[in-house]
């Protein structure tokens, strides 16, 4: 059995230890299976389990894991004590905005919320609050991506970079998501958006849980799955709120022209994670098996840049909700890696032989 299998198996018996003890015991390489937990982002998911059954595997690279996942718990408390600041510096500004990811959803999922790694900061905001953010968060140390990448990433992304010398960028996202020939408007999530219900977040906004679900799904899926920390995420959202409204979630994925994107992802968090989603077919349409299995075999980041957009346009196209929003998609797509993209990246690359 592979490392990516053994992996896959384990998340599935996981979040109760004594239902994954059998498949942890079962592990033949350790050593392949802790590299590929770190490059899904679950290694801290797997210590923890590992550690609740007591026992400590005979590998090289078993206490180096654990350093790794302490020295990112660390991180994790620089993050929220940062968040915790510029939601109070937006909040002082009158400024409406809702997490996204990052340490509040690892405070609602995990028991130990320090074995959720997040690379950076995910705040959504709606557009014309987007340069008062900017002035709200400069006395913090924050200023806004500028040049050509700030200015390609606010015409043809769905959010800009917030930077900071020393602490963790945010991303400041005025739409949810633009992709798959669509897009996922923040208004309409802000308006929809709850308190956080943690009393360690109070001071904190996230989406309403269908929103959230939708959200969680085409994010994950906007990188072709290509870490099973965000399948595992949503797996534990499930677990979190049975009583999510599949209703809604259907509904709300049809109107934004993302219902292939969510079948696809529930059937793949069904089938790998084994999570609970038999609700979820009475309202989401299933995808064609010859279309999912395309889909499917595209998921993961390929080794060059070349293959990997390659990669992304089939994948994203495949999951586009009819054909007039693949041929916009690829069109947009085509155009930004011709005409934006890629002279970016010859400037850059020549600038760096000065």
């Amino acid at each position: 059995m592979s490392a990516a299998t053994e992996l896959r198996t384990i998340l599935a018996r996981l979040p109760e230890p004594e239902g994954a003890a059998r498949a942890i015991q079962d592990v033949r390489d350790w050593e392949a299976l802790l590299v590929e937990a770190e490059g899904h982002g679950v290694d801290g998911v797997l210590v923890a389990g590992v550690e609740s059954l007591a026992l400590t595997p005979r590998a090289h690279g078993w206490e180096n894991a654990k350093t790794q996942v302490h020295k990112r718990a660390l991180w994790a408390e620089v993050q929220s004590e940062v968040l915790h600041e510029v939601l109070r510096a937006l909040a002082a500004d009158g400024i409406r905005v809702a997490v996204l990811k990052g340490p509040v959803l690892a405070a609602r999922l995990y028991r130990d919320a320090a074995v959720r790694p997040s690379n950076d900061l995910d705040l959504l905001l709606d557009a014309v609050s987007l340069d008062r953010a900017a002035v709200a968060l400069r006395p913090l140390g924050y200023v806004l991506e500028g040049g050509a990448l700030g200015r390609f990433f606010r015409r043809h992304h769905h959010h800009v970079h917030a930077l900071h010398r020393t602490l963790p960028t945010l991303e400041l996202h005025f739409d949810a998501y633009r992709g798959f020939g669509t897009s996922l408007p923040a208004d309409p999530l802000l308006h929809r958006a709850e308190r956080c219900g943690l009393p360690s977040w109070n001071d904190a906004h996230v989406l309403q849980v269908e929103d959230e679900f939708l959200y969680l799904a085409v994010h994950a899926a906007s990188h072709r799955l290509e870490r099973l920390l965000w399948l595992f995420d949503l797996k534990l959202f499930l677990r979190q709120h049975p009583g999510l409204r599949w209703d809604v979630v259907a509904v709300r994925a049809r109107a934004n022209h993302l219902s292939a994107v969510v079948s696809f992802v529930c059937a793949v968090l069904a089938d790998w994670l084994d999570a609970p989603l038999d609700a979820a077919w009475a309202h989401l349409p299933a995808l064609a098996r010859a279309r999912r299995r395309a889909a499917e075999g595209l998921v993961g980041r390929r080794p060059s840049h070349a293959v990997n957009a390659s990669a992304d346009l089939l994948f994203c196209t495949l999951l586009c909700q009819d054909f007039a929003r693949a041929a916009f998609l690829s069109t947009r797509f085509l155009g930004i890696k011709m005409f934006h993209e890629a002279p970016m990246r010859v400037r850059s690359r020549f600038s760096g032989c000065e």
